[in-house]
């Protein structure tokens, strides 16, 4: 057998053990959306599930391969990339930018139980200097049990007299 042939079953052997090893390759588009949904509300809220799939679609075409040539196998390879990547078609949040930067916070703290609640708020006004949000009656709960902190989070993020308050939907 000659020593190109060798090499070239070598690469698919390698190809076959890499997709196998790759959990990215194993997961569904909803895990996917899972797993992505979070980052890219904060990029764009009104409507991530299509940014994430031209970054799905643009990773899947580079066979989960970063621009040094790293392949990305793991979950935790994915979340980089993904909180890097840049909305081309920026759209209407719905939310100021002074807001998503203390709501992200927030998020932070959040119990897990809550997270999904926080990115299902919607705005019902705001400016400059304040906001107000609709939410589900157990997130508007936590807020009101947090208020304090939530008030530092948005004072410390927006403008020291920023206003925050939500309502029960």
């Amino acid at each position: 057998m000659p020593c190109e042939e060798i090499l070239h079953n070598n690469d698919k052997d390698n190809n076959i053990d890499n997709k196998r090893d790759n959990v990215l390759s194993t997961l569904s588009n909803k895990e996917f959306i899972e797993i992505l949904y979070p980052i890219f509300f904060f990029k764009n809220n009104c409507d991530p599930i299509p940014e994430i799939e031209k970054f799905l679609d643009y990773y899947r075409g580079k066979d989960w391969r970063l621009s040094g040539g790293k392949v990305m196998s793991e979950i935790e390879d994915l979340i980089r990339p993904a909180e890097s990547w840049q909305v081309k078609e920026i759209k209407e949040t719905g939310y100021r930018s002074s807001f998503m930067r203390g709501w992200k916070e927030v998020y932070k703290i959040a119990p897990e139980y809550l997270k999904k609640e926080i990115l299902r708020t919607r705005p019902s006004s705001q400016n400059d200097s304040s906001a107000s949000i609709l939410c589900s009656k157990k997130l508007a709960d936590w807020l009101d049990s947090e208020s304090q902190t939530v008030g530092i989070i948005f004072r410390g993020s927006a403008n020291p007299n920023y206003k925050f308050d939500w309502k029960r939907r």
